[in-house]
């Protein structure tokens, strides 16, 4: 997943020859991963999100910023 929004960036990037304002990613259902979602989803709650703001890093608690999204059925 990491490595899907980080082309998106850089896609992002190319297309608008600045820096995207936003960038977000949801998993719908697992696609058969179940166990390896939940599992890397745990580890990652686990630390400190380094992310960028307005050009600078900035480092973002665990589990913060949440996004409730409604994929319908």
């Amino acid at each position: 997943m990491a490595m899907m929004a980080a082309e998106l960036v850089c896609a992002a990037r190319d297309e608008s020859k600045g820096e995207p304002e936003r960038l977000s990613y949801y998993t719908a259902g697992t696609g058969g991963a179940g166990p390896t979602m939940l599992a890397t989803s745990f580890l990652l709650l686990g630390e400190e999100v380094v992310a960028s703001s307005k050009g600078e890093k900035v480092k973002l608690k665990p589990y913060s910023g949440m996004i409730n999204v409604d994929f319908g059925k």
